[in-house]
C-alpha cells in the first residue's frame, strides 16, 4: 500500500512540476495572441475617440471631452510603441506572471479613462449624447 501512495505522490510531482512548466509557454500563447490584435484595437480606440470628439464638439462638456480623447491617443500610442518595440525584440518560447500582470493593468487603465467618458458626459449630456455613449456601451 505504502508503494502505492509513493508512486501516487511521484506522479502528482511529475505533473506538477510540467504544469509549472507549461504554465510560461501559456501565458507566451497569451500575450501573443494579445500582442497580434494591439494594432487594430488601438486604431479602434482612436477612431472611436475621434467620433466621440467630433459627436459632442458642440456640448458645454466639449473641452472635458477633448482633455479625455487626447488621454485615449497617449494611451493608443504607447500601446502602438510598446507593440512596435515587442516585435523587434521577440520573447523567447515562456512569459512570466508579471508581464501579463502589466497587460492587465495597461489594460484596466484604458477601461478606466473609456469609463471616465461616461461619468463626464452622461450626467450633463442631452438625449443624443446620451444615445452616443450608449452606443458605444452596447
Amino acid at each position: 500500500m505504502s508503494a502505492y501512495f509513493s508512486f501516487l505522490k511521484q506522479r502528482l510531482s511529475l505533473e506538477i512540476g510540467s504544469e509549472a512548466k507549461d504554465a510560461g509557454e501559456f501565458r507566451a500563447h497569451q500575450l501573443k495572441a494579445v500582442i497580434g490584435v494591439t494594432p487594430l484595437m488601438m486604431a479602434a480606440n482612436v477612431i472611436i475617440a475621434s467620433i466621440v470628439c467630433v459627436a459632442f464638439s458642440t456640448k458645454p462638456f466639449a473641452l472635458v471631452t477633448y482633455i479625455w480623447a487626447a488621454i485615449i491617443f497617449a494611451l493608443a500610442f504607447a500601446g502602438i510603441y510598446s507593440w512596435r518595440r515587442s516585435r523587434s525584440h521577440p520573447f523567447h518560447g515562456r512569459v512570466s506572471r508579471a508581464t501579463l500582470k502589466k497587460v492587465a493593468l495597461n489594460s484596466t487603465m484604458l477601461g478606466f479613462v473609456w469609463g471616465a467618458l461616461s461619468l463626464i458626459s452622461y450626467p450633463g449630456g442631452d438625449l443624443a449624447s446620451k444615445l452616443v455613449i450608449y452606443r458605444i456601451w452596447s
